[in-house]
């Protein structure tokens, strides 16, 4: 059944009340089992990466409508799907729930004329206050690094491999640290297909630890750390999330730490990709932790979106978020 309304433009919204609630139960059955990570050919996935290649940008801002590179993230990171919220709830769970499902459904004919799968992906998190995770752009990553003729970037946590594409497509040898096993060989598997393995090096640890690895000094730290147990990206100890008990004392022990291993390998600008959620205000922080260093913040990196149509408000219809990586400079 699901096969007549997936991707069928106004095709819920066709229905009476009664029609759609009559068929719900099953069309959320059948949604269950249709796969919903995001699949390339090879041809794409190159296209992609000579897009990355051939990009420029005369300014510190980009919009998100730009996304070059963003289709090899998608593709080679399916644990993407796996993140867990601090109550160990993640978007693949959710999707094998029926009941969770139709509720995705009712506000998708809601909000939206078509259900397309990409929209009710975005549902999973709009319904169920999932935290939506993002992947870091390859091009602002790109951006970023060109602001430097420095041939070597370190990336204390690698993630989703968007600022090793922007490193390499900028000309630099990338260095990045990720201590979860899944995501360190699906960032191998990209480096592979792309053919850039002498490009990077990259190190299955906890960034903690960069005193156990010998490399040179480098031009650029760029990266965007977790937020502490926001995130969780696996469940095991190595993880720094699971290494402490409150955000204060994962910032004190282990955010600190990894800046100040960071900065002693670093000779240029640290750049860091943080937000203010809650009480866990991070830019503060990481502005704080730089200055105890000696560093001042230097230039900021803009990627500039407007608010979603159907979240939009009378208050924020004119106003643009700016996701902003802050680079600091002794």
């Amino acid at each position: 059944m699901l096969e007549k309304y997936l991707g069928i433009k106004h095709s819920t919204r066709n229905l009476s009340d009664t029609e759609f609630e009559k068929i719900l139960p099953q069309l959320a059955r059948e949604l269950t089992a249709v796969n919903y990570e995001t699949n390339y050919s090879d041809e794409v996935l190159h296209k992609e990466w000579n897009k990355l290649l051939k990009f420029s940008n005369t300014t510190n801002i980009s919009t998100s409508s730009v996304r070059c590179g963003i289709k090899l993230c998608e593709h080679f990171f399916p644990n993407f799907y796996d993140i867990q919220n601090s109550k160990g709830v993640s978007f693949s769970a959710l999707w094998s729930q029926p009941e969770v499902l139709e509720k995705v459904l009712k506000w998708n004919r809601k909000s939206h004329s078509t259900p397309y799968l990409s929209e009710l992906k975005r549902g999973i998190y709009f319904t169920q206050g999932l935290t939506k995770n993002t992947m870091y752009r390859p091009h602002l990553a790109k951006m970023v690094c060109n602001m430097s003729d420095t041939t070597t970037v370190l990336d204390p946590c690698c993630g989703w491999g968007g600022r090793m594409l922007g490193a390499v497509a900028s000309g630099k040898h990338y260095i990045g640290f990720d201590s979860n096993p899944t995501t360190y060989k699906n960032l191998q598997n990209l480096a592979e297909f792309l053919d850039i393995q002498d490009s990077v090096t990259l190190i299955n640890d906890g960034s903690e630890n960069m005193d156990n690895y010998d490399f040179p000094k480098v031009g650029i730290v760029i990266t965007s750390p977790p937020y502490f147990n926001l995130e969780i990206y696996d469940t095991g100890n190595q993880q720094s999330e699971n290494q402490h008990d409150s955000y204060e004392l994962w910032r004190d022990l282990w955010l600190k730490k990894v800046i100040t291993l960071s900065l002693d390998r670093l000779d240029g600008y640290s750049c860091w990709n943080v937000h203010d959620i809650g009480k866990m205000k991070m830019i503060k922080d990481v502005k704080d932790i730089h200055q105890e260093l000696g560093y001042e913040e230097y230039s900021q990196y803009a990627l500039q979106s407007s608010p979603r149509q159907s979240n939009k408000t009378k208050d924020t219809a004119k106003k643009k978020n700016s996701d902003l990586t802050i680079c600091y400079k002794n």
